[in-house]
């Protein structure tokens, strides 16, 4: 899953950004960026899913202006909450 404005796309691009740097850097710390990448995308997903109170398989067709509670307001208190949860 994953919020429409990440794309799914973001995932495969650190496999290839892992194959392209794979002559640079070790392939250990290509996974350690793939984790962290994973681990910002839950949090980016249960931001989501909390403010705009939808199930996770809703994810992929939010989008600003056309989700009800995504209006101005709900951007904002979207914004507020991205904040938290990446202090």
């Amino acid at each position: 899953m994953g919020v429409s404005i990440l794309k799914m796309g973001a995932r495969a691009s650190n496999v290839e950004f892992c194959k392209i740097l794979s002559p640079f850097i070790p392939f250990a710390l290509c996974r350690i960026i793939e984790a962290m990448s994973q681990e910002n995308q839950q949090k980016y997903d249960k931001v989501f899913i909390r403010n705009f109170n939808v199930e996770p398989d809703q994810l992929t067709d939010l989008a600003y202006q056309t989700t009800p509670s995504w209006d101005s307001v709900g951007h904002m208190a979207l914004v507020a909450e991205l904040e938290d949860a990446f202090e």
